[in-house]
């Protein structure tokens, strides 16, 4: 199975890391390993479309070329220089890696739905016309993330932490209303792997076949788009996989099924029935002896059967330490789960399920709140107690967090996951790692890809940008680049709606003391290495 590597301007070494530099002029981007190697850049160059059909309400829903007034519409997706002065310069034939003129557009995301900078996904049409064998393309707007910079470094510590992820770049996209020289600068968007078909061949190689969940829901303040049967908790309700979904058609399903759904596809495989084993492993069903049944041989036994417990663990760490809180921990959603089965049989998965954890959505990291919630010194195993206040806002409501709880009862896997966090502390999440990893202006990290494009979004320090970005230069320089809190005020002289920043580096600080002092504690009666194993570990591969 091949190791994923982070995507984005980083100088912080490891085996993981390619050996060749950005792709460059001419080069034919053949697979993603090659579109999303560090320092890349593109720009997306969008012409003859309406600029009517570019407004929230108007992409709700895919909107595609054909469509009335969209009759010559035509994209290009090309290497771009990042240093660029221009807001849209031309391109050159060499650089050009995708044009077609079979597409489709929406906006994306739940969170920046309706904001002024919309997130998009563009989905390819024809088969024969792929970026790099993607047929959908995430461009996310970066809305909450002053420092335009968030998600690529986690995207990079999950890679450092040997979670299987999906990759990460920038772009600039242009829109061109009339088709020729009259170009309209959109910004500086955030260009994120999908989970599909090449995802999974990429990290599972001929096990690609299996069924892959995408965990729906999300709730924040009075705002709430509720799935089926409500957050994706992974709560056991029942041992049939039909107790897993109400809604007929998948897309509003809570647990949705990307894969093997079409109408072709055998029922079996759309039964949900591997998903309950799972949920029914992850709750000890079948297993004596009340909550004492979670620390015993046979749960070890019966979840790592089912479920790379290792590499959810890994993910756990690290995610408590970013203040990751815009997925399972808080949400519980933006999550996906994939049923490779195993390597001997992988046409056989639902008979034999192994089930992978694959994160997702990564912009609220690393100090970013909208709850007054010090995410930064919350207890590191606790996770449920976290989301009290925040799960249902107004009330002490607590999330039902099965999967992380269970676990944790484990002695072998609490151990795990603290001797996980302790060598996250010392080689992935500190200071060192990000200074390295955003670099001086000039030194050819992360900065140096987003400083230009960012700032060309505004006419001056403090102007408002002209795409819809809510930051001013300043801001992204200041709050992002230099780490600066936003607002610069107390939390209690906040607005209710107001959001609060901190910046990456006073995150990390203020969480190493809080993660080193909570393990201090616990190294009292869990000591250091209780796991007997010695990290870095590599990406859990499909079992035999």
């Amino acid at each position: 199975m091949l190791a994923l590597t982070a995507c984005s301007a980083d100088d912080v070494g490891g085996d993981d890391d390619p050996a060749e530099g950005p792709v460059g002029k001419g080069d034919s981007l053949e697979d993603q390993e090659q579109l999303f190697a560090p320092r890349t850049f593109y720009i997306f160059q969008i012409k003859g479309w309406d600029p009517q059909r570019m407004a929230n309400d108007k992409l709700a829903e895919d909107v595609c070329v054909g469509d009335p007034g969209l009759e010559f519409a035509t994209l290009t997706v090309a290497v771009a220089d990042p240093d660029s002065n221009e807001h849209c310069p031309s391109i050159h034939p060499d650089d050009v890696v995708l044009e077609t003129a079979e597409f489709c557009m929406r906006t994306g995301g739940n969170l920046t739905k309706g904001t002024p900078k919309s997130s998009f996904k563009i989905s390819l049409e024809n088969d024969d016309q792929r970026l790099a064998g993607m047929k959908t393309v995430n461009l996310k707007s970066m809305w909450n993330d002053v420092s335009q910079m968030r998600e690529s470094l986690a995207w990079t510590m999950l890679g450092k932490a040997h979670v299987a992820h999906e990759r990460h770049t920038y772009a600039k996209l242009c829109m061109d209303p009339r088709g020729d020289s009259l170009n309209v600068y959109r910004g500086l968007y955030s260009m994120i792997e999908a989970v599909e078909k090449p995802f999974l061949k990429a990290n599972f190689g001929k096990n690609d076949d299996g069924n892959l969940y995408k965990a729906n829901w999300v709730q924040l303040g009075e705002q709430r788009l509720e799935a089926d049967i409500g957050p994706a908790t992974l709560a056991f309700r029942g041992p049939n996989g039909s107790d897993y979904f109400v809604a007929s058609d998948f897309g509003d399903r809570t647990y949705e099924l990307e894969t093997n759904r079409k109408k072709g596809d055998p029922a079996e495989l759309r039964s949900y029935d591997d998903l309950a084993r799972l949920i029914a492993a992850i709750n000890g069903k079948g297993l004596a002896g009340g909550d004492a049944r979670f620390d015993t041989p046979e749960y070890r036994a019966s979840i790592e059967a089912i479920f790379d417990v290792r590499g959810f663990l890994r993910w756990a760490a690290l995610n408590t330490l970013m203040g990751a809180w815009d997925n399972y921990w808080r949400t519980p959603a933006n999550y996906y789960l994939y049923n490779s089965g195993h390597k001997s049989d992988p046409a056989g998965f639902m008979a034999a399920p192994f089930f992978f954890w694959l994160p997702h959505d990564y912009d609220n990291t690393f100090g970013i709140d909208f709850f007054r919630k010090d995410w930064q010194t919350t207890d590191i195993l606790d996770w449920e107690g976290a989301t009290a206040g925040v799960f249902e806002p107004g009330t002490n409501k607590r999330a039902d967090l099965p999967l992380v709880r269970n676990l944790l009862r484990n002695r072998h896997f609490k151990a795990y996951y603290l001797d996980f966090m302790e060598h996250a502390l010392d080689e992935i999440f500190n200071e060192a790692f990000v200074l390295r990893h955003i670099g001086d202006e000039g030194a050819g990290g992360v900065w140096d890809q987003v400083r230009r494009p960012a700032f060309l979004e505004a006419d001056g320090p403090q102007h408002q940008p002209h795409t819809g970005r809510q930051f001013t230069n300043d801001q992204v320089f200041f709050n992002g680049f230099q780490h600066f809190q936003l607002p610069d005020k107390p939390t209690s002289q906040l607005g209710p709606s107001e959001q609060f920043t901190l910046g990456i580096l006073h995150h990390v600080r203020i969480r190493t003391i809080s993660v080193r002092a909570q393990l201090a504690a616990l190294r009292k009666t869990i000591p250091k290495g209780s796991s007997g194993v010695k990290f870095p570990e590599a990406v859990t591969k499909v079992p035999q």
